[in-house]
């Protein structure tokens, strides 16, 4: 059966057949067996090609929407109405966008509660799970409400750096940024002090150091005594228990190395908060409340078939934002349909969809500097999964000519696949590099490769630091090798 025979087998009913099944019946016809979890029953949705199980409480959160719910034969003919995407993609939600941020109103409450009773919390979850939007869109906006001072920074390459720029940005002296900076690093009491005269200066009750991304302190870093100037100021603003309150995200797969910081690591274990895979309820929310905002539609089954594909797996988040985006972008009028969501690839495929039609845009050339800048965003793992990595234009431009990677660039930003700021650019998200098959194989045709070159920038950047010390230079076995 065709797409379009899909739609048609769902919509021409007269609604959705549904049937309360338990543990061991059957519906026959089409034959799907339910299941019972805890005395709960699913409600399950059959069609001629496919049944799609979501539990209760998802279905009564769904049939809060059911005016955009709609029922029509076919819409192929139907151009997409104009508007402003309901979806963020693979971009994480800011402040900007905490009225369509959904599905985490409980967990942010818990959150700022939380922060209120201590001066340090550290948030963990997988990748994907949601964390940079849920301290952004969530948190942040019930901390201004305190009266808290909000400064959000992510690591880095220089973590020191990133920091005194976010606590300068009001001040005007040329100067300010530097002078920061080199406080920072040879003295770990400059976070605190610095934080109370912050505090002060905008009559504000609290100064929230947020870093968000911690783990870019262990992948991007690689000046030992910088990374450990950045901890000691953290540790020393947080015992002091003086205006600033420190809060750090962090992948769950990096927990283990931060044992690299024993003081760090002990007070992550005693003041952390474990983000969990979001319920069928909520994603519903995520998925609906955006659209009835907009004025946008659903044909129906379309909102039960993408909680299905989404599931439980930690960290599917922003797949499933990607997806309703790209699903979004194939509308039929005001209208989301099966086979937008299809041909998008749906939540499991959207994102490597997306990336091979971008290629199939690329010539020859091209396709071979969007390969080498993709695996120049990589941070091939050591013990953990690749993540991303941050790049300068200056270093992707090495053997490419200004305009090709311009052009390459520009393409990828459209397709939303990277991003680009302040004259560096990374991935858009790591789950390009998890679910893109082309990218995988590149990173497995070229990781050693990869970690010699990274091994060898290293070594170099350490020479010139102390001073070309002829002794740090290659010899012997090592040269050879």
């Amino acid at each position: 059966m065709n797409v379009k025979q899909d739609e048609s087998a769902l919509q021409d009913q007269s609604g959705p057949i549904e049937q309360q099944i338990i543990a061991g019946d059957m519906v026959h016809g089409d034959q799907v067996a339910g299941d019972k979890v805890g005395g709960d029953k699913f409600d399950v949705v059959v069609d001629s090609s496919q049944a799609v199980a979501i539990g209760r409480g998802a279905r009564a959160t769904l049939n809060q929407y059911t005016e955009i719910i709609v029922k029509i034969d076919t819409l192929e003919d139907v151009p997409p109405a104009p508007g402003e995407p309901p979806y963020k993609g693979l971009a994480y939600f800011t402040e900007q966008d905490k009225d369509i941020f959904f599905g985490r109103e409980k967990l942010s409450d818990h959150l700022a509660n939380r922060m209120g009773d201590g001066h340090f919390l550290a948030v963990i979850g997988a990748s994907g799970s949601g964390k940079s939007s849920l301290l952004r869109a969530g948190l942040i906006p019930r901390l201004r409400e305190r009266n808290w001072l909000i400064h959000i920074i992510k690591p880095g390459i220089h973590p020191l750096t990133a920091l005194a720029n976010s606590l300068t940005q009001d001040d005007n002296r040329l100067t300010a940024a530097q002078e920061l900076q080199t406080a920072l690093r040879h003295d770990p009491d400059t976070l605190h002090l610095a934080g109370a005269k912050l505090a002060a200066r905008h009559n504000a009750d609290q100064l929230l150091v947020a870093v968000d991304q911690f783990e870019e302190l262990l992948t991007q870093c690689k000046d030992p005594a910088e990374r450990q100037a950045f901890v000691d100021n953290l540790l020393r603003a947080i015992d002091a228990q003086g205006a600033t309150t420190i809060l750090v995200s962090m992948r769950a797969d990096f927990y283990d190395r931060i044992t690299e910081f024993r003081d760090l690591s002990t007070l992550i274990s005693q003041q952390q908060e474990l983000i969990l895979p979001m319920d069928d309820e909520n994603l519903v929310r995520v998925i609906a409340e955006p659209a009835k905002r907009g004025g946008w539609q659903f044909v129906e089954g379309l909102l039960e078939q993408i909680v299905e594909d989404v599931g439980r797996e930690p960290g599917r988040l922003p797949l499933l934002s990607h997806a309703l985006l790209e699903t979004w972008e194939r509308r039929r009028g005001v209208t989301m349909t099966l086979s937008g969501y299809r041909a998008a690839g749906g939540v499991e495929g959207a994102i490597a969809h997306t990336a091979e039609e971008t290629l199939s845009r690329l010539s020859a050339e091209q396709i071979t500097v969007a390969r080498d800048l993709f695996l120049n965003l990589t941070e091939v793992g050591e013990g953990a999964e690749d993540t991303r990595r941050i790049a300068s234009r200056d270093e992707l431009l090495a053997g490419t000519d200004t305009a090709t990677l311009d052009s390459v660039l520009e393409k990828l930003v459209q397709a939303r696949l990277i991003t680009t700021s302040k004259g560096e650019v990374e991935v858009a998200h790591e789950a390009l590099i998890r679910r893109w098959p082309t990218l995988k194989e590149w990173l497995a045709d070229n990781r050693e490769r990869l970690r010699f070159e990274r091994q060898m920038a290293r070594d170099a950047a350490d020479w010139e630091q102390s001073g070309r010390d002829p002794s740090i230079l290659y010899r012997g076995s090592r040269l050879r090798s």
